[in-house]
């Protein structure tokens, strides 16, 4: 076989050098793109200018959990996606919602007023450190799609389109008031005169079925008891409220059918161009608890854990912070606590990644 001659030899050599310029130079775009990916240290977040006034957030320990929960990897994740199931329309170019709402989302209006739905939408997401406005609950690495909806079945169309898109978090701040407030659908034409729709209670057990969505519905403001649902054992969260006292609000339900109490104290909206702080609902006090499962699943992707809707289930209610006065009124002795839930989440994903024991063989006799 015939060497190769110098000139051959030197031609390869610079070949050789010019494709390993072209990998290092490519390896560095990568290196910068993923490092643009990278939310900003807490040295170098914009202010939210109204978040002091967010006092829900603050008592939940909002702040201190994402400093926990926002390693590189949480970071670097795709972006998790919620679902909003509410009714009025939503303001894409607000401020604060800029690159929130996913194109999909259901809207039906070009000119949106003072909705329920936009004030629910920025309770959970609205942009976090954008020297804009409040601060969402989760306002970073979260997508929105919203669903308008008028009626039951709207509201069950919009279950399973949500699910099927698979959406980590579905809200639905409507509520499981008295007849017919139960769904804050229209009440003049409603229908349907029960607590908690039975219509909708079946396309809530059934879309669960195998899937890892939690859905999180409000528990209505009646102050009245309420019983659990067939759904209970399923990723299905009941939000009351609780007042700065760490009581059961006086106008929220209660009893063995609530799953967790947020607080429902300093907790901020967005109107069409500009943000309110409202009477208190359990409609609000819901988007708080969307949020910490929106956390929740965030996190567990980021770090490769496979989880279900009862894991994250778990470890929102598990993590509550104690409030002994609660019990005045329910049987759910706890509030939401983002600083409890993100340390949970560590030790949920420290013992998955943990291998497995093995028990010591014990010697048998002969």
């Amino acid at each position: 076989m015939k060497s190769k001659k110098p000139f051959q030899q030197k031609k390869t050599a610079q070949w050789h050098s010019i494709c390993f310029l072209i990998i290092s130079f490519q390896l560095a775009i990568a290196t910068v793109a993923s490092a643009s990916h990278l939310l900003p240290t807490p040295a170098e977040r914009g202010a939210d200018p109204i978040f002091k006034d967010q006092a829900a957030l603050q008592y939940a320990h909002l702040d201190e959990a994402m400093n926990l929960l926002l390693d590189e990897k949480t970071q670097l994740a795709e972006n998790i996606l919620i679902g909003v199931i509410d009714k009025g329309t939503v303001n894409r170019q607000h401020p604060d919602l800029l690159d929130v709402l996913l194109p999909e989302s259901d809207i039906n209006s070009s000119s949106p007023g003072e909705t329920h739905g936009q004030y629910v939408t920025g309770i959970l997401a609205a942009r976090a450190y954008n020297d804009v406005g409040i601060r969402g609950a989760i306002g970073i690495k979260a997508r929105v799609i919203y669903r308008q909806v008028r009626s039951v079945d709207d509201i069950i169309y919009s279950i399973n389109k949500l699910v099927a898109r698979g959406v980590a978090v579905i809200n639905m701040s409507l509520g499981l008031d008295a007849p017919c407030a139960t769904l804050h659908i229209d009440q003049e034409k409603c229908q349907e005169p029960i607590a908690l729709n039975s219509r909708v209670a079946t396309a809530i057990q059934t879309a669960l079925r195998g899937s890892n969505t939690v859905v999180v519905i409000s528990a209505g403001n009646d102050h009245q008891l309420i019983s659990p649902f067939a759904t209970e054992k399923d990723g299905l969260i009941i939000v009351g409220a609780m007042n700065e006292q760490g009581r059961v609000a006086g106008y929220s339900n209660y009893g063995p059918g609530v799953s967790i109490y947020a607080p429902d104290f300093g907790v901020w909206g967005l109107t069409s161009k500009g943000y309110v702080s409202r009477q208190p609902a359990t409609s609000f006090t819901t988007p708080l608890v969307s949020a910490a499962a929106a956390w929740a699943a965030l996190y567990l992707r980021a770090h490769n854990v496979k989880y279900t809707a009862r894991d994250i289930k778990s470890l929102i209610l598990t993590s509550a912070r104690p409030q002994p006065k609660l019990t005045d009124k329910s049987e759910v002795p706890g509030s939401l606590d983002y600083l409890n839930l993100a340390r949970a989440l560590q030790t949920f994903v420290q013992h998955t990644h943990e291998p497995p024991t093995r028990k010591a063989k014990i010697p048998t006799k002969r």
